[in-house]
């Protein structure tokens, strides 16, 4: 199924947003670490199906915010991202995207407002109630027996 062109288009420019905002700087994240390309993105969020009234992302592992940003691009209404406090700094590349991408695109701003990362220890997910669309990054692979 081939995807709306615009919607490319828009994680297109999310990416130039964020290569702009960091200036391609990744620095010492500590973790696991990795990246998809928009297009990749773009399925994996479709497959959550994060579109919708009640429908919001929770990602483990969140980097930047990317997906975070990239969910409310495509329609969630709200996104959480949690993070290592060790990689705290990250908060002003998401800080300085979300303003722009508020300035760039037609979003609700209730959803961005419902938009938060967080750095701190993940044994404070328990405390997150909302109906969620549940993204998790893992350090190790399953081999299929």
């Amino acid at each position: 199924m081939a995807l709306p062109i615009n919607t490319k288009e828009q994680l297109r420019q999310l990416y130039r947003i964020y290569s702009l905002v960091s200036d391609n700087a990744h620095g010492n994240t500590k973790g696991v670490t990795g990246s998809l390309n928009y297009s990749s993105l773009l399925l994996v969020l479709r497959a959550l199906n994060i579109t919708g009234q009640g429908r919001r992302l929770f990602d483990c592992g969140a980097a930047d915010g990317k997906v975070l940003a990239a969910a409310l691009i495509l329609g969630s209404e709200g996104a959480h991202g949690y993070e290592l406090p060790e990689n705290s700094s990250n908060r002003y590349i998401f800080q300085s995207v979300m303003n722009r991408i508020a300035a760039h695109f037609e979003l609700n701003r209730q959803a961005i407002d419902r938009t938060h990362l967080e750095f701190s220890d993940i044994k404070n997910v328990s405390n997150f109630s909302e109906q969620i669309c549940m993204l998790c990054h893992v350090s190790s692979h399953f081999d299929a027996d």
